[in-house]
């Protein structure tokens, strides 16, 4: 059986709701500066080969980031939570769905591969840093045949450890407590615009979780995931800020979600056909000169 190396950074399930009657999704691109829109599948987009493949392991755990975090702990528990959000409003959220909703919104956050690129390196260069803190101690125990430095020694005696410090870093932050304690503690809320005024799609992308307010410190916090074409699942820290968005006319509030979602997109920002062409042209980011 082959490796599973297309990893899936914006899931199957859920880019399948922007599918139209062929199966496909409608993908916003620029190319040669200028914005197309292609149909792909939700199967052939939103993946990167072998982004989280660990390194120097055993051929059987290469993918286990994939396999058992990403595909078993993330996505197939959040596409029943999701599910059941679509279907029976936030309302009925249980307690366990709030807790796999939270870990699904941050992976989200954290496995786009300019995230994942950033958290290999910067694991590694901290995990380098925190060894020779003490220098001292360990040359207290190092024996004559022993590697220099604490950093050395833990190169050739636990490589994979080394290797794959920064990938699995990610895993706690995404299952990070105190984050996950404000958004099971928030207002859950999901908003229909299915009746708007001038009726239109809900856009997502690449980045697909939009954030206002930090998590990680006090004060006001909403985290918002399009979770349709039509719908909105939204958590925030309590009533006062949930009045805020609700304030809003429906017109308003989605054309400022697709104008966030595009602004915030690396390279990808899907639909449910071409209509939103000229609005992502405008707002999608340019390569570097």
């Amino acid at each position: 059986m082959s490796e599973p190396v297309d990893h899936h950074f914006i899931p199957i399930f859920y880019l399948k709701r922007w599918a139209g009657a062929d199966g496909k999704v409608a993908v916003y691109s620029r190319k040669g500066g200028r914005v197309i829109v292609s149909r792909l599948s939700p199967r052939s987009t939103g993946f990167e080969r072998g982004l989280y493949t660990l390194d120097r392991v055993e051929p059987a755990t290469r993918q286990a980031v994939e396999t058992e975090f990403f595909n078993k702990q993330i996505d197939d528990r959040a596409a029943v939570a999701l599910e059941s959000v679509m279907t029976r409003g936030s309302r009925e959220l249980t307690e366990v769905n709030r807790v796999v909703l939270s870990h699904f919104l941050m992976s989200l956050r954290a496995r786009h591969p300019d995230s994942v690129k950033r958290a290999r390196e910067e694991g590694a260069a901290e995990l380098r840093r925190h060894l020779e803190l003490s220098p001292e101690e360990y040359e207290r125990v190092r024996q004559s045949d022993d590697p220099p430095t604490l950093a050395a020694a833990a190169e050739r005696f636990m490589p994979a450890r080394v290797a794959n410090f920064g990938i699995n870093a990610l895993q706690a932050v995404i299952c990070h407590p105190r984050v996950g304690e404000r958004l099971f503690a928030g207002k859950w809320s999901t908003v229909d615009f299915t009746f708007t005024q001038k009726p239109t799609s809900l856009l997502t992308s690449d980045r697909p979780c939009l954030l206002e307010g930090n998590l990680m410190a006090d004060g006001p916090f909403r985290l918002m995931l399009v979770v349709s074409t039509t719908k909105l699942l939204s958590v925030c820290d309590g009533e006062p800020t949930e009045r805020m968005m609700r304030a809003l006319p429906s017109d308003t509030l989605l054309h400022r979600i697709n104008r966030a979602i595009v602004l915030q997109a690396a390279k990808y920002v899907y639909g449910v056909d071409d209509s939103h062409l000229s609005d992502v042209e405008e707002l999608l980011v340019r390569p570097a000169a």
